[in-house]
């Protein structure tokens, strides 16, 4: 899997909502993951190490801004969410689920990871319903 490079709508059940100011030139696209840059409040596509703050609603192209230019609305709290998981096999119930990027999840940490859900369903191998939990607030 890879970053992502256009919307991938995705059906997100339960959760709450909030808006995130990006940083520059960040473009997050719509189901794509959000994390924050380095504890400084600012929003962009999730990368490795990141915190989790949710799964963006709605694409936002702050390419040619400057930080805070615009928002991102995330969905956030715990959610519940059909997606492609690295490794995941019948037997991953309840096992960690990491991110790396904005699309890129897995069941194996590779030591730098965000934890952001656990397994909830298993559905066929590399896909499954997946419990997220995103922080209130950066």
């Amino acid at each position: 899997m890879a970053a992502l490079t256009q919307n991938q709508p995705m059906r997100i059940d339960l959760g709450d909502f909030d808006d995130y100011p990006l940083g520059a030139t960040a473009h997050v696209f719509q189901g794509s993951m959000v994390g924050e840059i380095a504890a400084s409040g600012y929003a962009r596509p999730f990368e490795d190490g990141d915190q989790f703050l949710g799964h963006a609603i709605d694409e936002v192209d702050n390419s040619d801004g400057d930080v805070g230019d615009k928002n991102v609305r995330v969905r956030r709290g715990t959610y519940y969410a059909k997606v492609a998981v690295t490794d995941l096999v019948i037997t991953s119930l309840g096992a960690p689920v990491y991110a790396t990027t904005d699309n890129d999840l897995s069941i194996t940490d590779s030591g730098t990871d965000t934890q952001v859900g656990i397994v909830q369903r298993y559905i066929s191998d590399g896909v499954g319903i997946v419990k997220f939990t995103a922080p209130s607030g950066a």
